[in-house]
C-alpha cells in the first residue's frame, strides 16, 4: 500500500514548480495544482517542505498557508535544469 500512495505524490521538483510564480497558497489549493492525491495528505507534505528550509508558513487567523523560500525556489531552479 505504501507503493502505491507514492506514486500519487509530486516530486519536489512539482512540489516547488507549482509555488512558482504565485504567493502565499492553503494545501488544498496547492493540491489541485500539483493533483496530489489524496488530498488530506497534502499539509504533511508541505510541512516536510517546510522543515527542509523549502517553505514559508505562515497561520492567519487560522489559515494555513505556504510559499516557497528562496532556498526553495533555488532548488526548483536547480531541479528544472537538471543539476
Amino acid at each position: 500500500m505504501a507503493g502505491f500512495a507514492a506514486e500519487l505524490l509530486p516530486s519536489s521538483r512539482e512540489a516547488l514548480q507549482a509555488f512558482a510564480g504565485r504567493g502565499w497558497i492553503n494545501p488544498p489549493a496547492w493540491a489541485v495544482l500539483v493533483e496530489i492525491c489524496p488530498v488530506p495528505r497534502a499539509p504533511s507534505y508541505l510541512e516536510d517542505l517546510r522543515r527542509r528550509g523549502l517553505l514559508h508558513r505562515k497561520n492567519p487567523g487560522g489559515l494555513l498557508l505556504y510559499r516557497v523560500s528562496s532556498r526553495g525556489e533555488q532548488m526548483r531552479r536547480q531541479l528544472e535544469r537538471g543539476d
